[in-house]
């Protein structure tokens, strides 16, 4: 598990390419984005699309990954929430989940690998 502390004003473009090389490097199924100082007063949906925009796409066989946004209030919460849609539209093999606090972040990452160790297991029979 590895996780991305972000604070400042928040380009996404940026956060995306920062992402997409660290995963370039290294195979991580589970992450944690805090978001808690981050600036996103100036977010635009605008700004979504363009993270995932045209230029981004994702292999049907790529690889689910879970990733864990950890926002300081409802509004960074509803703004991970459109972040979300976008990255749905556009295939993102991530399965995202959004949380108020550290330990519910990483107690939805540790029940998404327990899950996928029961269906690995159910496949095998």
């Amino acid at each position: 598990m590895v996780t991305f502390t972000v604070s400042g004003r928040v380009d996404m473009r940026e956060a995306v390419s920062v992402a997409d090389a660290f995963h370039r490097r290294r195979t991580v199924d589970k992450a944690i984005w805090d978001f808690t100082s981050a600036d996103t007063s100036e977010l635009t949906i605008r700004d979504m699309l363009a993270a995932y925009g045209p230029e981004r796409g994702f292999r049907p066989s790529a690889r689910r990954r879970y990733t864990a946004i950890l926002v300081r209030d409802d509004l960074q919460l509803n703004l991970a929430r459109v972040f979300q849609a976008v990255a749905e539209m556009k295939g993102s093999p991530v399965q995202f989940g959004f949380f108020i606090t550290a330990r519910q972040a990483r107690g939805w990452l540790e029940s998404m690998t327990a899950e996928r160790q029961i269906r690995a297991m159910r496949r095998a029979r």
